[in-house]
């Protein structure tokens, strides 16, 4: 199992491999200048994205389950890339993104 951070000053999305898993993590935040007993200030904030490759669905849940926390959850995407450099298309197989 292959895991990297893909980071691209632009904030352009990074090059597609044949096919790839995306995680991304959310941490509950509260916002800047909330007060503090204020409930709807809170809310899911992305703090990481990271692409696996050469790896098995199964062996990816286990290793971003590891990675979980009480406020930190994770999403996880497939990015497949169709034949002669066509789209790419993502799908959902784990978590429920909070955006």
């Amino acid at each position: 199992m292959r895991v990297t951070h893909v980071a691209t000053a632009t904030g352009a999305p990074a090059p597609v491999s044949a096919s790839r898993y995306r995680v991304e993590f959310f941490a509950y935040v509260r916002r800047s200048g909330a007060h503090a007993r204020d409930e709807s200030d809170w809310m899911w904030w992305p703090i990481d994205v990271v692409y696996v490759e050469d790896a098995e669905v199964d062996e990816v849940l286990t290793w971003a389950r590891a990675q979980e926390a009480e406020d930190v959850r994770f999403v996880l995407y497939l990015e497949q890339r169709a034949p002669d450099d066509g789209p790419t298309v993502v799908t959902r197989l784990a978590g429920r993104d909070p955006r």
